[in-house]
C-alpha cells in the first residue's frame, strides 16, 4: 500500500518577519502621506469639525493595529509621522495661503492673536506657569479620558485639534516674520515637541489598557510602565522646559517678529 504523496511546498513570499518588516515599512510611509492629505483637505473644506474626523480616520487604524498587534515601537514611530504629516500640511497651507487657513482650524486665529502678543511683549501664559499649568492639566485630563473610554480613538481627535492650532501659529509666525526659516526651527517650542510624543506614548498605553479590558486579556504590565513612565517624565520635563526656557525662547522670537 502506497503512502499519502508529499504535497508540494508553497512559498506565500516573505516568513512572519519580513512581513512584518515590509507592514511596519509601509505604514511608516502611508502614515504621514495619508495625515497630509487629509489635513489638506479638512482645511481647504472651510469646515473646522473636518479636521479632526479626516485626520484620525487616516491614523487610526495605524495606531489600533499596532496596539492590538502589540508591536508598540512601530505604534510610536508611525504616530510620531502621522503628526509630522499633519503639522506640515497645516503649516505649508498656512504659509502659501498667507493665513487663509485660519477659519478652518479650531481655536487658530485666537492660539496666533494670543501668542503673538507674547512674542511681542513678553506677557503670556506661555512663560506663566500659574496660568499654562492648569490648562495643560485640564487637556491631558480630556485627553487621557478619551484615550482610555475608546481606545484611543477620541484622543486622536483632541491630538489633531491642539496640533492644528499650534501649527497654525508657526505657520503664521513664517507669514509674518523677517526670516521664515528660523520662524519655522523656532516655531515649534521644544517643550511642545516633548507635550506630543507624551501624549502620543499615553494613548497608547491607555489604550492598550481599553482593549486588555475589553478583550479579558491580562494587562502588559511591562510595556505600562516603561511607556507610561516615559510619558510622565516627557510631561514633566514640557512644564520643566516652559517654564525656564520660555523668556529666552520670546527674546528670540521677538527678533524676527515685527512690531
Amino acid at each position: 500500500m502506497t503512502g499519502i504523496p508529499e504535497l508540494p511546498k508553497v512559498d506565500f513570499g516573505a516568513t512572519p518577519e519580513e512581513y512584518n518588516r515590509k507592514s511596519y515599512s509601509g505604514a511608516m510611509a502611508a502614515a504621514p502621506i495619508l495625515s497630509f492629505v487629509a489635513t489638506l483637505a479638512a482645511l481647504f473644506s472651510g469646515i473646522q469639525i473636518l479636521l479632526p474626523i479626516l485626520t484620525t480616520a487616516a491614523g487610526y487604524p495605524f495606531f489600533y493595529r499596532a496596539v492590538t498587534g502589540k508591536r508598540y515601537g512601530e505604534c510610536v514611530s508611525v504616530m510620531i509621522l502621522w503628526a509630522v504629516g499633519l503639522s506640515a500640511a497645516i503649516i505649508g497651507a498656512t504659509y502659501f495661503e498667507a493665513g487663509e487657513t485660519g477659519s478652518a482650524i479650531f481655536h487658530g486665529e485666537q492660539y496666533q492673536t494670543e501668542m503673538f502678543e507674547w512674542v511681542r511683549t513678553g506677557v503670556g501664559k506661555e512663560s506663566t506657569p500659574s496660568q499654562f499649568l492648569p490648562e495643560h492639566l485640564w487637556h491631558f485630563a480630556v485627553f487621557a479620558m478619551l484615550a482610555v473610554a475608546t481606545g484611543g480613538l477620541l484622543a486622536l481627535a483632541v491630538g489633531s485639534l491642539l496640533m492644528g492650532y499650534m501649527s497654525y501659529y508657526v505657520g503664521m509666525l513664517m507669514v509674518e516674520s523677517t526670516n521664515g526659516m528660523i520662524a519655522l526651527l523656532l516655531g515649534w517650542h521644544v517643550w511642545s515637541v516633548l507635550r506630543v510624543i507624551a501624549y502620543i506614548l499615553a494613548a497608547m498605553v491607555l489604550a492598550h489598557l481599553f482593549f486588555a479590558k475589553v478583550r479579558k486579556e491580562p494587562m502588559d504590565a511591562g510595556m505600562v510602565k516603561k511607556y507610561g513612565g516615559a510619558a510622565v517624565v516627557l510631561l514633566i520635563a514640557d512644564i520643566a522646559l516652559k517654564t525656564l526656557l520660555a523668556p529666552t525662547w520670546q527674546q528670540m522670537l521677538k527678533e524676527i517678529l515685527p512690531s
